[in-house]
């Protein structure tokens, strides 16, 4: 037994983001551990799969308690199956309850197979200019307004004094709100780079100081992907 860790589009439609080479190994594997069983269903129905898809064995993790049930089902087929894993969209175990799988199959020292395909994170993270040597990802920031400044103010410090790379995410339809909020607490001066739609038709990146952001109608960000990277 072995565990695939298989790249899926960010923009669904998108399966020519996927190499080859990773659509090779998702077609010869039947039985999948995903995020959410509806998104995995499509993109393994568009990459053609070979296997009819309602012979493929599909295990949906619990977005509540990725636990329930995963350690029964990889023990029921650690002898006889490999398995995929799939996350809702780009990387699965990177901001992704299929870190749990991958927990799993260390402790069982069951191999894991990381395969390539698109991540926002680090596809941000290439398009904001920033010192990609040293930097953080947090996922998503506190919501409550002044715990996030606290946060905020706090990566402005770190960047100011180390010189590293903060990156972070959000609900698209929290995405103006973060904005508003980031601009209305850090320095004019600091660097803010936000990438939309990553991959997709109608992507953004752009690197602007926060005294530029402000003069910005946040709305365009609205219910967006955006991926929010503070640095230098």
């Amino acid at each position: 037994m072995s565990i695939y860790m298989i790249p899926c589009p960010i923009v669904e439609e998108h399966i020519d983001t996927i190499p080859e080479s990773t659509l090779k190994a998702l077609h010869a594997l039947n039985h999948f551990i995903v995020e959410r069983a509806k998104t995995a269903r499509r993109f393994i129905k568009r990459s053609d799969h070979p296997t009819p898809l309602q012979e493929i064995d599909i295990f949906e993790l619990n977005k509540h308690d990725p636990w329930e049930g995963l350690n029964e089902y990889l023990s029921k087929n650690a002898r006889i199956q490999d398995i995929g894993v799939i996350s809702e969209a780009g990387c699965p175990g990177i901001a992704d309850p299929g870190s749990r799988v991958v927990s799993w199959a260390q402790e069982h020292n069951v191999p894991v197979i990381p395969l390539v395909g698109p991540s926002s994170i680090l596809l941000a993270l290439m398009g904001s200019g920033f010192n990609g040597q040293q930097f953080t990802f947090h996922g998503y920031l506190p919501h409550d307004k002044g715990k996030l400044v606290k946060k905020l103010r706090w990566i402005e410090l770190d960047v100011q004094k180390n010189g590293s790379t903060h990156i972070f995410i959000e609900t698209p339809y929290r995405n103006k709100s973060l904005l508003t909020t980031t601009c209305s607490c850090l320095r004019p001066g600091t660097l803010l780079s936000i990438s939309i739609d990553l991959t997709g038709t109608d992507q953004e990146v752009k690197t602007l100081p926060i005294k530029q952001w402000i003069k910005k109608d946040a709305a365009f960000l609205h219910k967006r992907p955006a991926v929010f990277c503070i640095g230098r």
